[in-house]
């Protein structure tokens, strides 16, 4: 990728990741409102943490923000030829594959019930189906490698680490 091509993604990335940032700062503030009003102290919250991270997030954010304008990249790039080229593009397509099944797991782990080894191994299995040519030996060794790692996940997680799983 030329340089100021890759400048002018490191803008959009550094716009993301700012909104990333700020996003999850507040949250982690309203934690540590809500441990602080509880009565503990503040550096007590489980808020604390992200706090941290997220800040320092946004540090970097603004650098490689600052860093892309000052190489002059520009958003005139975004016009609605270039939104309607980018979403016929194969990567757009697997983003939003990506994206939808990553959703679908985290709904399907929101249900009542212990059912994530069950939805762990249907999402391992699904992204592993949709991205590889679909032969007998593929497909088997897919159901394999989805069985064995929700095993070791919902095994290491749940006996070993003693970590509650949803």
């Amino acid at each position: 990728m030329e340089k100021k091509a890759l400048r002018k993604a490191d803008l959009v990335t550094s716009m993301i990741l700012m909104g990333i940032s700020i996003t999850g700062f507040i949250m982690s503030l309203q934690l540590v409102i809500r441990t602080i009003s509880r009565g503990k102290e503040w550096f007590e919250s489980s808020g604390l943490f992200p706090m941290i991270v997220t800040f320092f997030l946004g540090l970097c954010a603004y650098s490689l923000f600052l860093t892309a304008r000052r190489a002059g990249a520009r958003l005139d790039f975004i016009t609605k030829e270039n939104m309607l080229f980018m979403t016929k593009t194969r990567e757009f397509k697997v983003a939003c594959i990506v994206i939808g099944l990553l959703a679908a797991y985290i709904m399907l782990l929101m249900l009542p019930g212990r059912l994530y080894a069950v939805v762990t191994f249907v999402y391992l299995l699904t992204s592993m189906l949709v991205f590889q040519k679909k032969t007998k030996k593929s497909v088997i060794h897919s159901i394999i490698i989805a069985a064995v790692a929700t095993a070791v996940l919902a095994f290491g997680f749940g006996k070993l680490a003693m970590i509650p799983l949803p």
